[in-house]
């Protein structure tokens, strides 16, 4: 993964995501160009659409954390509530899939999730990865809000 370029890493975060959820039996259509905010949209039985935004995030320090905010060669913004309805975030080191609803992650500037037990074993005002595995709690969380 080390040696991987950052759009490769990107793609691969995309690709594990549309094979789970098309695995979950939903539709998946991917976006050309990198150039939109939303990396893939998603139609259930309904055919209603979900608008995904991908993050390909290693292990640090026991988590992956996720922001609101992209910064690059002449570019910087701040995710909106119109860009995504779900944050998915594909861990490689873990083969995980970790779904967030944009409500709860628009709320903050960052979320840390944590994937492997923290060292004093605090476990009060933890997000534990177990949290986030099911697409369809994330679904849940933003047909409520």
């Amino acid at each position: 993964l080390a040696l991987m370029h950052r759009k490769q890493f990107g793609n691969l975060g995309e690709l594990k995501i549309a094979a789970q959820l098309v695995g979950l039996g939903y539709h998946v259509f991917t976006e050309l160009g990198d150039i939109c905010k939303s990396d893939l949209i998603v139609l259930g039985d309904d055919y209603t659409p979900i608008k995904l935004q991908v993050k390909c995030r290693t292990v640090k320090s026991g988590a992956v954390i996720l922001s609101t905010k992209k910064a690059g060669p002449n570019y910087r913004f701040r995710y909106e509530k119109k860009h995504a309805d779900i944050y998915a975030m594909y861990v490689p080191e873990r083969d995980l899939c970790l779904y967030v609803s944009n409500t709860e992650l628009l709320a903050q500037t960052t979320l840390n999730i944590r994937i492997d037990p923290s060292l004093n074993n605090n476990k009060r005002l933890v997000r534990f990865a177990s949290e986030y595995t099911d697409f369809n709690k994330a679904l849940e969380k933003i047909k409520k809000s």
